[in-house]
């Protein structure tokens, strides 16, 4: 493992969910607030039943990480840029990755050490830790010398050597400038999935998924072209560990308003055309548990169903079943819900939430009472 810097242990951790159809019960499981947390945090990861880290930024700019084990929150600030695309996920109290600012960095249980790219790569924008050796990377390098253009690949790396998975695909028609990058990682058993979003220099752009077997991209769900002003995105996506591959899809839209109008709802399986499907709330993210139910959490939205008046709607959690039924739990995820993970256990679920400038780490047992 190349290994350029090295900062001592500090420590994280957030939360946030929403959701659908029948009310709670009082004495049924809920979200309930762990910690407020600092700073800005946007990206959560649970590599234990209460070890939490949370990452986000500073007042100047920089990461911030906030680490939950056991109830007790530590902090700690990386002299990283906290970036758009900052993101951290680890499979083991002793294997926790970021990236931030293009950087990336490895967690040993110890100390925060950066870890150099593969050579000719000048930017990180992706990171999904497995156990044991492996972590999966996006990464970018620009194009021939040209600095606003760049091209992305997903690697594999084991501690010393890196792994090439190859990159997606450019849109039909579309040249090959501009930036491409790759912006969310998925690993199920053997199956690997990747998001991608490719902005050209002229006024269009996309988000796309795909399933990743060896180097060969296979695309099986993707936005639609749009203004970049727009901002539609896959926001949440959970990936069924099945023959099949479905993965659900809640797709934000309309940033320009404070808050999103109620986003789509997809299901999409590797080979076939996507369908639609129907939610109850607004996503802003979700996890899944082991037993394949999804836990949803929501976001405050608008109504604008035609003949009806626009009227805002409260965000809510919400566990959607492996056939598709919902159900409404307790917990409030205040205006939305930033970020979720589920614990190695499979039955625990943590969400970061926004209220304001207030930001909230849940957290949800579903056997607990």
């Amino acid at each position: 493992m190349r290994i350029t810097r090295a900062l001592g242990a500090g420590a994280v951790a957030v939360l946030a969910m929403g959701v659908p159809a029948t009310a709670a019960s009082a004495s049924s499981p809920a979200f309930r607030p762990v910690h407020t947390l600092a700073g800005q945090p946007t990206s959560i990861t649970a590599v234990g039943r209460s070890d939490v880290w949370s990452a986000g930024k500073t007042a100047d700019g920089q990461v911030l990480l906030q680490h939950v084990t056991n109830g007790r929150l530590r902090t700690q600030v990386l002299p990283v840029e906290a970036s758009d695309d900052l993101a951290i996920h680890g499979s083991s109290a002793d294997d926790v990755w970021l990236v931030s600012g293009g950087e990336l960095w490895h967690y040993t249980g110890r100390a925060w050490r950066q870890v150099a790219l593969p050579e000719g790569f000048v930017a990180a924008t992706a990171v999904f830790d497995v156990p044991g050796r492996n972590v999966y990377v996006g990464a970018y390098e620009h194009l021939q010398g040209q600095f606003n253009d760049t091209v992305a690949q997903l690697f594999r790396y084991d501690g010393r050597t890196w792994t090439s998975l190859g990159g997606p695909e450019w849109p039909d028609g579309w040249d090959q400038a501009g930036t491409e990058k790759l912006s969310k990682i998925n690993v199920v058993g053997k199956k690997v999935f990747a998001e991608s979003h490719v902005y050209p220099p002229a006024s269009m752009t996309y988000w796309a998924a795909y399933e990743v077997d060896g180097t060969t991209w296979t695309r099986f769900a993707r936005t639609g072209e749009q203004s970049p002003a727009n901002n539609s995105r896959m926001n949440a996506w959970i990936v069924n560990s099945t023959a099949t591959s479905h993965l659900f899809l809640g797709i934000r839209g309309l940033a320009t308003d404070p808050m999103p109008q109620r986003p789509d709802c997809m299901i999409a399986v590797v080979g076939q055309d996507p369908t639609s499907c129907t939610t109850s709330t607004a996503v802003g993210d979700a996890a899944k548990f082991s037993n394949g139910t999804v836990v949803i959490g929501g976001n405050d939205w608008r109504s604008n169903n035609p003949g009806e008046p626009e009227a805002w709607q409260q965000g809510s959690f919400v566990l959607r079943s492996t056939n598709g039924t919902e159900r409404k739990i307790g917990g409030d995820p205040g205006d939305e819900t930033l970020d979720m993970a589920v614990d190695p256990s499979g039955r625990i679920a943590w969400a970061l939430t926004r209220s304001g400038d207030t930001y909230t780490l849940q957290k949800y047992d579903r056997y607990r009472r």
